[in-house]
């Protein structure tokens, strides 16, 4: 499996924060440049005007947010940003993830994001010293890795199916017998 770096990751993220003004823009109040409505915002200064997001509407963001990341992947692998870059998150043996794997991974972006002042610096330096497999701490704990989409494909293969209810499995022993007078065979060909 070929793993992904900061730079695909970065790219991904800025395409997912672009799908986000989709709920930013109509949480975002604008307030007079030094005045500020709390103490946990999101604030957006373009020239004279401040936007913010701020009490309880910080907080929606961020559960739309973690709601958005937990849902794309746990259900498709991937975010839109991530399906944009051509990567995706899977298990180690390159299976898809499943809710619980996406949960731990996104809870722990909080973590991932310390100092808030520079979004992402610790993840980014996590990942720099993960080694190979170029791992942040929500990959860690969640048992994920994030990976090109190229490289799935050749490392994973779904389990096969379950037979059919009522046939043996190929190399199966045959059924006890039960008493009953088994089925004839078919007639030989006629000459």
């Amino acid at each position: 499996m070929n793993y992904v770096g900061v730079g695909k990751r970065f790219l991904a993220i800025l395409v997912d924060s672009v799908v986000a003004l989709v709920w930013t823009i109509p949480l975002a109040e604008r307030v007079p440049v030094g005045q500020s409505t709390g103490a946990l915002a999101f604030t957006l200064q373009v020239n004279s005007d401040r936007w913010e997001i701020a009490g309880l509407r910080f907080l929606v963001y961020c559960v739309i947010w973690f709601v958005y990341f937990l849902v794309m992947e746990a259900t498709i692998g991937a975010t839109i940003g991530k399906l944009v870059t051509g990567i995706r998150v899977v298990r180690p043996d390159g299976s898809p993830i499943g809710w619980r794997e996406s949960f731990i991974r996104n809870a722990l972006r909080v973590v991932d994001g310390i100092p808030f002042v520079i979004p992402y610096l610790l993840g980014a330096i996590v990942i720099w010293a993960s080694g190979s497999e170029k791992r942040r701490v929500g990959d860690r704990l969640g048992a994920t890795r994030v990976v090109t989409k190229a490289s799935i494909g050749a490392s994973w293969t779904p389990p096969p199916s379950a037979p059919p209810p009522g046939t043996l499995p190929t190399g199966a022993p045959p059924a006890p017998h039960s008493g009953a007078i088994p089925p004839m065979p078919p007639p030989p060909p006629a000459p």
